[in-house]
């Protein structure tokens, strides 16, 4: 049975192996998040590895049912999610505290969307 690591690897693996705007892309990225909510192993591994897979904040807030107010950067906590997505998660891995990296990659995200459209 896969645990919150492997999950956490497989959208590595999506957002590595896949282009960013594809529908290829956001197909797995639902998989596995699905599949790892089934399992009770949505860690901060993996909504980490969620923030970096998802091509824009549009997509990851969408995937993890956030309220209108909640924004992706404002996950401190696996605790706000559905107990029986978190179910089998550490102690240690339930702090999300990856707010400088998000930034980073939105950013990054939108320059190469502002320069491509410019081409």
């Amino acid at each position: 049975r896969a645990d919150h690591f492997a999950f956490a690897e497989m959208l590595r693996v999506v957002a590595r192996h896949t282009e960013v705007d594809s529908i290829e892309r956001r197909q797995r990225i639902e998989e596995v998040f699905h599949d790892a909510c089934q399992a009770g192993q949505v860690s901060s591994l993996v909504v980490r590895a969620m923030q970096k897979a998802c091509p824009n904040d549009i997509v990851l807030k969408d995937l993890l049912k956030l309220r209108r107010n909640d924004t992706p950067v404002s996950i401190e906590s696996i605790n706000k999610f559905p107990k029986n997505w978190t179910v089998h998660v550490p102690q240690e891995f339930r702090r999300v505290s990856s707010r400088r990296d998000h930034f980073q990659k939105q950013s990054f995200y939108f320059r190469a969307k502002k320069t491509s459209t410019r081409t």
